[in-house]
C-alpha cells in the first residue's frame, strides 16, 4: 500500500469516515473500486458512514452504516447493492497494481492458506520474495 493512500481517500471523502470508523487498510489495485464506493456512498445525502474495510478470501469486503432515514431513491438495498459490486469485482483486479488478475494461494504459518488476487507478473514478484503462490484452481476459486 502507498503510505498516503488511506490519508488521501480519508481527505476526499471526509463526510464518510466517523469517530467510531475501525482502522483500515486499503490496498493500490482497489483504489479505483474504493472511490467509486465512497462517491455512491457520498451521494446518499451524506447519511451513509463507512465503518470498516478489510481483505477476505482474495477480495475486499465493505462495511457501512446504513442511512437514516431510508428514502425511496436512496435505500439501503442500493447501497448494498453497490458495495457488493465493488467486492465481487475486486475478485478480478490485482490488488497490487490494479490489472486484471485471479486468485492464488500459498501456505502460510501453522497451515493457513492465505489467498490474494493477483495478475501474472505481481504473482511472479511474490515468487521472487519467497512466496510459494500457484493458482487457485476449482470452482470454489472461480467468482
Amino acid at each position: 500500500m502507498h503510505p498516503l493512500l488511506q490519508a488521501n481517500l480519508q481527505a476526499d471523502f471526509a463526510q464518510l469516515f466517523s469517530a467510531d470508523a475501525l482502522s483500515w487498510t486499503p490496498v493500490d489495485g482497489w483504489e479505483p473500486h474504493l472511490r467509486r464506493l465512497f462517491t455512491v456512498l457520498q451521494a446518499h445525502r451524506g447519511n451513509a458512514r463507512f465503518f470498516w474495510m478489510k481483505r477476505r478470501f482474495a477480495g475486499l469486503e465493505v462495511c457501512f452504516r446504513k442511512p437514516e432515514p431510508v428514502s425511496s431513491d436512496n435505500s439501503e438495498s442500493d447501497l448494498r447493492f453497490d458495495a457488493d459490486t465493488v467486492e465481487d469485482e475486486s475478485r478480478l483486479v490485482c490488488e497490487r497494481c490494479g490489472e486484471d488478475g485471479r486468485v492464488a494461494m500459498t501456505q502460510g504459518a501453522g497451515g493457513i492458506r492465505l489467498r490474494q488476487t493477483l495478475c501474472r507478473e505481481c504473482l511472479d514478484h511474490k515468487r521472487l520474495d519467497g512466496w510459494r503462490f500457484s493458482w487457485a484452481e476449482g470452482a470454489r476459486y472461480r467468482w
